[in-house]
């Protein structure tokens, strides 16, 4: 067993909590070892456990999903991108590369005068780009997707793919022109003057005047080089990472968009590859875990999980939302082919109740018996044959009587909790970490009970 992680941070919107949170002033007065003689704000127990774990490097990357700042104002996002570099470079992490952090735009990292460019929709995110680039932090994908491939020699590999869903923004061939039909008919009636027509048109349609949701067209381009490079990556376990949803939210809200307006082709081409994906995001501002599968017998190992993270801090208009930030990993079998079996997400919730993680397998029996080896064969059976609990000691001395008298308790734990995330046993304590292999012997695991 081994695993690939990433460090997923949701929706930041730096702007927005300056005011409740005094941001910049608290981040320059802290450093990590005065942290624990302060009285944290709630801003501050956040940053401490995000940087506390960002310490360790044990990573992949880190993940930004979008909406970095607030306004899309240049002034913003200095401040906000000197802020992280100083932060990250400096006290903890020291690697901002194209490979240890990976960025995308959000629908509020928008230029919003440039919106209106409908030929080179691009130059709405130039402001963004360029600070990027000046503070010496990679660039995120604009017009066609970026990938890259995260391998651990002994483990596996993952393919993370980062697109842009937010390159039709305002785009007014997206719009429910039907709308400004209903406003002139409004006026023709003389419901409405001219003057009031006009300014209704405007506060719908008009990126720098409107208030309205109707200007984020959540939108992915380029569906199928995605999928290619899924295809082409064949052995890496595929992740797409977007700021939009595409899946509805899952609470009520009058929104005109609410998520990929193209979401089911995105995941009608996602089932056809078979297999399954994750595809990370924020934009929801909350932190759902919800797996699509496909009832059609020809995808019927397809699983796509989409994890979203929730805003990183408190703001102003969302001061009571779920906060913090996720870590992911990606479980491998190191005794078949460094296959992917499982995922676990670990919720950092600093100012709110603790969860659980999130455990997915991605594969369930019949399928998951096709996987085993001779030696987890033999030991299923001997789990299978007894109708009691069994201790890991116990199996262990078992397996040593029979055929394997060179064997390890690590390496019974390790078969064993492979044959749980492939679902075909079960950890009686299987919410009890284990940290050395002193405790591995008082684990019980028994037949999974459907």
């Amino acid at each position: 067993m081994g695993e690939i992680s990433l460090l997923h941070i949701g929706d930041i919107h730096f702007g927005d909590h300056i005011t409740k949170c005094n941001v910049i002033q608290k981040c320059e007065t802290y450093k990590s070892n005065e942290i624990s003689e302060v009285v944290l704000s709630d801003f501050q127990k956040i940053r401490y456990e995000l940087f506390n774990l960002m310490e360790k490097r044990t990573h992949s990357a880190i993940l930004l999903s979008g909406d970095i700042c607030f306004h899309g104002k240049i002034e913003s996002y200095e401040q906000c991108i000197e802020l992280m570099k100083k932060q990250l470079q400096n006290d903890f992490y020291r690697d901002i590369t194209d490979e240890k952090t990976i960025i995308i735009a959000g629908n509020h990292d928008i230029d919003i005068k440039q919106s209106k460019d409908i030929v080179n929709p691009e130059r709405k995110f130039e402001n963004f780009l360029q600070i990027l680039e000046k503070n010496g932090f990679p660039k995120f994908p604009v017009l066609k997707p970026n990938s890259i491939i995260y391998e651990k020699p002994d483990i596996g590999k993952i393919l993370l793919i980062s697109a842009n869903s937010c390159i039709h923004w305002a785009d007014p061939s997206f719009h429910p022109h039907n709308l400004v039909s209903i406003v002139q008919g409004l006026s023709e009636q003389g419901k409405l003057d001219k003057a009031e027509t006009s300014e209704l048109v405007k506060r719908c349609f008009d990126p720098e005047k409107s208030d309205s949701d109707i200007n984020d067209v959540p939108y992915l381009e380029n569906i199928q080089e995605i999928v290619d490079l899924i295809r082409e990556n064949d052995d890496a376990f595929p992740i797409l990472f977007l700021h939009h949803n595409i899946l509805p939210k899952t609470y009520y809200k009058k929104k005109v968009y609410n998520g990929l307006l193209n979401a089911g082709g995105l995941r009608n081409e996602l089932h056809k590859l078979n297999r399954p994906v994750m595809v990370l995001h924020g934009h929801l501002h909350v932190d759902p875990i919800e797996v699509i599968t496909c009832p059609k017998a020809e995808y019927n190992k397809s699983k796509i999980i989409c994890v979203s993270a929730p805003l990183l801090f408190p703001t102003q208009l969302d001061y009571f939302n779920i906060c913090g930030f996720n870590e992911v990993k990606i479980i491998f079998s190191k005794s078949q082919e460094k296959k992917p079996i499982g995922c676990q997400i670990n919720f950092y919730r600093p100012i709110s109740k603790s969860k659980k993680p999130a455990i997915v397998k991605f594969f369930t029996p019949p399928d998951s018996n096709k996987l085993l080896s001779d030696f987890e064969r033999e030991l299923l059976n001997i789990i299978y044959d007894n109708r009691q609990l069994l201790y890991l000691s116990t199996l262990f001395e078992m397996m040593q009587r029979s055929s394997y008298p060179n064997l390890s308790i690590i390496e019974i734990n390790d078969a064993v909790s492979r044959l749980s995330w492939l679902g075909l046993v079960q950890f009686w304590d299987s919410e009890t970490e284990v940290d050395d292999e002193a405790n591995f012997g008082f684990r019980k695991v028994g037949r999974l009970i459907s």
